[in-house]
């Protein structure tokens, strides 16, 4: 169940960016910088199973290749400015990894997480779905389900407010 719950996000995600643009014609769907990220470590740094009985050394190197391919995948996400290079480094963290099916998924839909590719379009500089968490969870903390409209829209403002006067 695991297994076929890893294979179906790719397409679930995929599935999620075409309903947004059905509903929301001039909107851009982007992926979260921070769990693709999170997904990276997962799947390129995991080391092979049957390298459980390797020496002190071995792991040493081990443990240095996948950090030289999340910083290679990191540069990949927010610093190339152009396309070709973006693919040079892509096709040298393909060289370096093991495992190919997470790496071909995320790939499939760079246009939505690779700076390069999205260099027209408007986030205000958010492409981690960290800060609207974080006012969900202010907004579940101080509101409550029989709150009306006026009331709502009071205590939404002053939640804006604080996060404003925190930020400052």
């Amino acid at each position: 169940m695991a297994s076929n719950l890893k294979q179906s996000i790719p397409i679930k995600l995929l599935q999620w960016g075409k309903a947004v643009k059905e509903v929301f014609l001039e909107a851009w769907h982007g992926l979260c910088t921070f769990h693709i990220m999170q997904d990276a470590v997962k799947h390129l740094a995991e080391a092979d199973d049957e390298e459980s009985s390797t020496s002190p050394k071995q792991t040493t190197e081990d443990n240095e290749k996948e950090l030289s391919i999340l910083v290679d995948f990191s540069a990949c996400m927010f610093e190339y400015e152009d396309e070709e290079t973006f693919e040079q480094a892509f096709d040298t963290i393909r060289a370096k990894a093991s495992k190919l099916s997470w790496l071909d998924s995320i790939y499939k839909v760079k246009e939505k997480w690779v700076e390069c590719y999205m260099k027209d379009v408007f986030t205000l500089g958010m492409r981690s779905t960290q800060l609207s968490e974080s006012l969900n969870s202010e907004v579940k903390r101080h509101f409550k389900s029989d709150f009306d409209i006026i009331r709502f829209l009071k205590h939404f403002e002053r939640v804006v407010e604080d996060k404003r006067e925190k930020k400052r």
